[in-house]
């Protein structure tokens, strides 16, 4: 993908971007040819990388449970979340590796084990199972950092919980 605009091509963006082989400055340089000939785009990766950070962000939410293994409540609500929006929940292991869904491309449903990952349930004050949090914004999927953390206070059916993720998109 090229964020396009005016009439520039940033060579070192692309350098720094693709690597520094000749392979890669041939690239960069065949793009400055076209641009300066063709006139029709600047190829800003700085630009582009920042507005593909914030735009990421802003469709980046998870909704979390945290549970433990031994809670007979989280043993009740975590059959009900995984099979909500589609199957799409996921452990938290494999959130962080990047293996997981969203819905609508927003969404991703993380659960996290509270006795295995106590830094995160201590980080956000956790005090019983299950709690279920929904992370705007999320910046770090180990650590779960998020812009804003909403409390989810409701009903543990699927469908109450499927409409609480919908309607916080």
């Amino acid at each position: 993908m090229l964020f396009l605009t005016d009439k520039v091509v940033n060579l070192k963006a692309w350098q720094f971007y693709l690597g520094n082989s000749i392979f890669t400055f041939l690239v960069g340089l065949i793009l400055v040819v076209l641009s300066k000939i063709l006139g029709i785009f600047n190829v800003s990766l700085p630009k582009f990388a920042k507005q593909l950070e914030r735009f990421e962000s802003q469709n980046n939410n998870a909704f979390v449970m945290f549970y433990a293994p031994w809670c007979g409540h989280c043993k009740m609500s975590k059959p009900k979340l995984e099979s909500c929006l589609g199957g799409i929940a996921v452990d938290h292991k494999e959130y962080k590796k990047g293996n997981f869904r969203k819905h609508n491309g927003k969404t991703a449903i993380v659960m996290v084990n509270g006795d295995e990952e106590g830094n995160l349930a201590k980080k956000y004050d956790i005090e019983g199972y299950p709690t279920f949090l929904l992370l705007k914004g999320v910046k770090n999927r180990n650590t779960l950092a998020a812009d804003k953390v909403i409390p989810y206070e409701g009903g543990r059916s699927r469908e109450e919980i499927e409409d609480f993720i919908k309607s916080n998109e």
